[in-house]
């Protein structure tokens, strides 16, 4: 067993070392130019441990790190790593423009963790599966997860799990990760994803949940995906096929959720932002499908509130006739000032009475649902099953919600159902 509890500077065993080192029992054989550890190994809150050499974490090994950690050569492990502490750093640096590879069979968990690499590109290959529960700082070199290998009974390697902590710093199209990030827990999250050496994020917001998951993926230039997905709504005048964003959810997770897609003009250049929706493949109808949207953050994210679908919900950006309106279809007046004062004291939708089989849903922005109604307003005079702010009984805070609208329109036999979605603004006094 080996103790680093407090170093002033790091130690690198791999220099006080000729050949390789090996913790842990003592007739495990050395192997030059790595170093191997099948034994207890232990980092203390102010201790540094810096390796040179490969680095291996046999089966029997169990390896907890309070400090800091610095690896500058390959990773495996197939024993038990554990750095997860609060003031615990992992960092990934390679000096040469070969790829560093991150591999093994068993779950690697850190808190903190840096990935800086001089092989810009494809600076690192992880073909492990790492939890990460703290901040993420991106220096330079893309992480690229390889899913091609699976574990002795069958399980998926290459996956990058992230929890409640959570965090990233600096990502960019030079650091970002390249493939799917899991999120585990309601907290919300920026995903630092890229593809092709294109950095474009996504944040999800929060959700009720600590045990709701969600993977995201971002893909450029996959011309074949939408070669298979033509069909659009009316109300779509053009869909982006440079990009496409995929969402799955786990068994059990709420798919209401409030999304937030990047803006960048490389990949829809000229656009017209008083046009710009998400837009949904609908995987059942085989339709894209408008859920509007609002611009937020100096107009470098677009966000709505959107349903995912059971399986992978694929999302883009699309160019939207947001002033078509069919003769006698509904207007919703999305200003809601609740103050009694006889104007604007709900949400008003126009010609919704019309449509009696309806059903009205608000959500908040965390995608928390604050009203669900059906018939609503079924007098059309604003008494009887309409939005006044409230939830519970309580006054909603002001700011932004998100409202899906489902009506049927039709006649008894060639009824279809209508979804509509947007954003609208509350003001309570």
């Amino acid at each position: 067993m080996i103790y680093i509890y407090s170093l002033k500077a790091p130690i690198s065993l791999c220099m006080l070392f000729a050949c390789s080192l090996s913790i842990g029992q003592i007739n495990q054989p050395f192997t030059p130019g790595k170093i191997t550890v099948n034994g207890h190994m232990s980092i203390g809150q102010k201790g540094v441990f810096s390796s040179n050499y490969p680095f291996i974490g046999l089966v029997p090994s169990q390896i907890t790190s309070y400090g800091t950690t610095y690896f500058y050569n390959d990773f495996h492990n197939d024993g038990d790593f554990q750095s997860k502490e609060n003031k615990a750093h992992t960092i990934f640096k390679k000096n040469d423009s070969v790829p560093l590879v991150i591999s093994g069979e068993s779950i690697i968990s850190f808190y903190g963790i840096t990935w800086d690499s001089n092989a810009k590109q494809k600076g690192f290959v992880v073909k492990s599966n790492l939890d990460v529960h703290g901040p993420m700082e991106f220096v330079q070199g893309i992480v690229y997860l390889d899913k091609d290998n699976k574990t002795l009974d069958n399980r998926t390697l290459g996956a990058l799990s992230v929890y409640d902590k959570s965090s990233i710093e600096n990502a960019s199209d030079n650091s970002h990760i390249d493939g799917s990030i899991e999120k585990i827990g309601k907290h919300s999250y920026l995903f630092p994803i890229g593809d092709k050496g294109l950095y474009r994020p996504l944040i999800l917001g929060g959700s009720d949940c600590p045990k709701d998951v969600f993977s995201v993926k971002y893909s450029y230039q996959d011309h074949d995906f939408f070669s298979s997905r033509e069909n659009k709504s009316s109300i779509i005048k053009y869909i982006n096929k440079q990009e496409f964003w995929a969402i799955d959810k786990a068994q059990g997770t709420s798919g209401s959720i409030v999304l937030s897609l990047s803006l960048d003009a490389r990949t829809f250049p000229d656009i017209d932002l008083t046009e710009l929706s998400i837009v949904q493949w609908n995987n059942k109808l085989e339709i894209w499908q408008d859920y509007g949207g609002i611009l937020e953050a100096n107009n470098t994210f677009i966000s709505a509130l959107v349903h995912l679908q059971p399986d992978t919900s694929y999302f883009t950006l699309a160019r939207v006739d947001k002033e078509s309106q069919l003769p006698g279809d509904i207007l919703v007046y999305n200003f809601v000032s609740a103050n009694n004062d006889g104007k604007n004291d709900f949400l008003y939708i126009q010609n919704i009475h019309r449509y009696p089989i309806n059903q009205v849903e608000i959500f908040d922005r965390w995608g928390v649902r604050v009203f669900s109604q059906k018939q609503y307003d079924k007098y059309a005079d604003g008494t009887t099953n309409v939005f006044t702010g409230h939830y519970n009984g309580n006054s909603l805070p002001s700011g932004t919600y998100y409202y899906i609208i489902k009506y049927q329109i039709g006649q008894a036999h060639q009824q279809r159902s209508i979804t509509k979605s947007g954003s609208l603004h509350l003001e309570t006094f």
